[in-house]
């Protein structure tokens, strides 16, 4: 699957043929994909395009603006952050998972806040609208959601249906963090999806 999903470059100037992003990093697939970057797919898991109703992104954008003051100001133990993040709804099925305590562990050896305020600051759905950008995208795409997090089976399901070429997939048995949860689903699906575009599609 790794041969599949080369995806930008940190300059953000490489193409590529496949474009896989998760969540916000779902909406940078997008951004490098409507740029005319990518030359054979988009796939966005557990991914929300953007949010339409200006008051509704403008409420978002304030609760994204006392996140990104959170991060910046945190000064306690990496790990309590973790444990207030994950704490949150969307990430229910995922604290069961035997996965979880290592993951804890990763995120705090890796944890960056300020890195995290600022991808925060510039994807988050407070600032970016990208269902224009999508339903303009002449490529194929494929939507995947975990069965569990029912919010973003309908957003899948609905990314699937504006998009020109669009395909909606979903994971039964997992939640919303479906690249951890159910990798090998994950990985095949993607996969599949790949094989089923013909060699000629323009």
């Amino acid at each position: 699957l790794a041969d599949c999903l080369a995806c930008e470059r940190a300059s953000g100037r490489e193409a590529c043929d496949v474009a896989i992003g998760y969540s916000m990093g779902g909406r940078r697939a997008l951004a490098t994909t409507a740029r005319g970057s990518v030359r054979r797919a988009l796939v966005l898991v557990s991914c929300q395009p953007g949010i339409e109703d200006e008051a509704a992104r403008r409420e978002r954008r304030l609760s994204d603006q006392a996140l990104v003051e959170k991060l910046r100001n945190w000064h306690g133990d990496a790990c309590a952050f973790f444990e207030w993040w994950w704490s949150q709804e969307n990430f229910a099925s995922w604290r069961w998972s035997p996965e979880f305590a290592r993951q804890m562990m990763q995120s705090r050896r890796c944890a960056s806040f300020k890195s995290a305020a600022r991808d925060i600051k510039a994807w988050g759905l407070g600032v970016v609208n990208f269902w224009p950008a999508l339903e303009a995208l002449e490529l194929p795409i494929l939507a995947v959601a975990g069965g569990q997090d029912a919010k973003y089976v309908r957003i899948a399901s609905e990314t699937a249906n504006r998009a020109l070429h669009g395909r909606c997939r979903v994971i039964s048995h997992a939640g919303h963090m479906v690249h951890l949860e159910a990798p090998t689903a994950l990985a095949r699906t993607v996969a599949d999806f790949l094989a089923e575009i013909p060699q000629n599609f323009s």
